[in-house]
C-alpha cells in the first residue's frame, strides 16, 4: 500500500514538472531551432513564430495574413539606409576636420603669444 502511494506521488509530481516545462517553453521562447546568421525569429502571435531576415519588415493585412517584404524591397531599403548613414558620416567628418583646423590655428596663436611673453621677459 505504501509503495502505491509513493508511486502515485511521484507520477503526480512528474506531471506537474512536465506541465511547468510546457508553460515555460511556450512563454515567449522559440523552439530549439538553430537560427542562421542574419536571421531572427519573430513571434507573430502566441502560436506562430516566423524565421525572417534581421531588420525585414512584415505587414499585417488582416488577422490571418502577414506579408513579408520581398528581397528587392529589403535590399533597396537597406541600401537607402546605408547611403543616408554614409552621408551623415561624411558631413560629420567634414565638420570634425574644420574643428581640427580651427584648433590648430588657436594652438599656434597660443604658442606665438607664449613665445612673445618669453621674449619680452628675456629683454
Amino acid at each position: 500500500m505504501l509503495k502505491k502511494i509513493w508511486l502515485a506521488a511521484i507520477l503526480i509530481s512528474l506531471s506537474f514538472y512536465a506541465h511547468a516545462q510546457d508553460e515555460t517553453q511556450g512563454a515567449g521562447s522559440t523552439p530549439d531551432v538553430d537560427i542562421p546568421v542574419g536571421m531572427e525569429a519573430k513571434k507573430i502571435n502566441s502560436d506562430v513564430t516566423v524565421l525572417m531576415p534581421k531588420g525585414a519588415k512584415m505587414h499585417r493585412r488582416n488577422e490571418t495574413t502577414f506579408i513579408l517584404e520581398s528581397a528587392e524591397e529589403y535590399s533597396a531599403r537597406k541600401f537607402v539606409e546605408v547611403d543616408a548613414r554614409l552621408r551623415a558620416l561624411e558631413e560629420e567628418n567634414t565638420t570634425v576636420k574644420k574643428e581640427i583646423e580651427e584648433l590648430k590655428f588657436a594652438l599656434l596663436d597660443v604658442k606665438a603669444s607664449q613665445d612673445a611673453k618669453r621674449d619680452a621677459k628675456n629683454r
